[in-house]
């Protein structure tokens, strides 16, 4: 079993700010042994997606102790994913160009360029 000192070595290692680690140490020894693996959890938490931890290349990350006195691991944050861009639809049909048995697949739902790869490039279908 870790002691808890040695559970703080390593709350000091993970976090992102090290300065004050007398008053993080003393901060620590305030707090139950039983909540060590919640700091942790909770401290790779705000590591993501706390904003503040990330503006400014991390200039508003609290002071350790400050953040172990606050009970900052039950901070809760909300999680922004990405907006995806709409899919086009493929389209499959046959090359437009005079003669070819080709088959052509082209995201452009409003019908042009349905050529093949040999014919897309070129500019006019000729008769």
């Amino acid at each position: 079993m870790m002691l808890h000192m040695d559970a703080f070595n390593l709350f000091w290692a993970a976090y992102p700010r090290r300065s004050a680690k007398g008053a993080a140490r003393r901060a620590w020894a305030t707090v139950p042994p039983l909540e060590v693996d919640a700091i942790m959890a909770g401290l790779e938490q705000a590591k993501l997606h706390n904003p503040q931890w990330r503006k400014d290349g991390g200039m508003y990350i609290p002071h350790p102790a400050t953040w172990l006195r606050a009970e900052g691991w039950l901070d809760e944050f909300t999680i922004t994913l990405p907006k995806l861009q709409p899919q086009r639809a493929a389209v499959i049909d046959r090359c437009e160009w005079p003669g070819c048995e080709t088959y052509a697949v082209t995201s452009d739902i409003g019908g042009r360029n349905k050529r093949c790869s040999e014919h897309y490039h070129m500019k006019e279908v000729t008769p």
